[in-house]
C-alpha cells in the first residue's frame, strides 16, 4: 500500500482527529507524523500518560466524552471552527467507535470516517465474535 504524499494531504487541509488518549491512541498519532510530520487533533474523557506530554498531539480532556451528548456537542463544535479541514475521525476504542456508529448521521456532515452499522459494530465488539468473523471471512488476527 502505497501512503499518500504530504502534499496531496495539505492540499486536502487535512486534519486526523484521534478519539482515545492510551497508547492505541498515542500509536496512531505517531504513524501520521512519522510518515506526514503532522500534528494530530486527540480527544478524550481522561488524561492518561501515554500521550500526556507528547509533542504531536494536540490533546484536549473533555469531562464526559465517553457519553453521547458531550461527545457529539464536543465533536460538531470543532468541527464548525475548523470548516476549512478535511477531518477524518480515527476511534482508538470500541466505546468511541460505538459512539461514532450511533451518531453517523450527524457527524458525517462533518467528518470522514469508515464505521460499521450499530448492529455489526456491537457484534464485533465481543471479541468472541469477533474472532469467529474474522475466521469466516479468512482475515489473519
Amino acid at each position: 500500500m502505497k501512503n499518500l504524499s504530504i502534499e496531496t494531504l495539505k492540499s486536502f487541509n487535512f486534519l486526523p482527529v484521534i478519539l482515545g488518549t492510551d497508547i492505541n491512541g498515542y500509536s496512531i498519532a505517531r504513524t501520521i507524523h512519522e510518515n506526514y510530520s503532522m500534528i494530530s487533533k486527540m480527544f478524550g474523557a481522561k488524561a492518561l500518560p501515554q500521550t500526556s506530554n507528547s509533542k504531536i498531539i494536540d490533546r484536549t480532556i473533555v469531562s464526559g466524552f465517553i457519553e453521547n451528548d458531550c461527545f457529539v456537542e464536543t465533536l460538531i463544535s470543532f468541527a464548525k471552527k475548523n470548516k476549512d479541514k478535511l477531518m477524518v475521525l480515527i476511534p482508538c476504542s470500541d466505546a468511541y467507535s460505538e459512539l461514532i456508529s450511533a451518531n453517523k448521521e450527524i457527524l458525517d456532515d462533518y467528518y470522514r470516517f469508515n464505521i460499521p452499522s450499530q448492529e455489526l459494530n456491537r457484534q464485533l465488539a465481543d471479541k468472541v465474535e469477533f474472532y469467529k468473523a474474522c475466521e469466516e471471512h479468512g482475515i489473519p488476527y
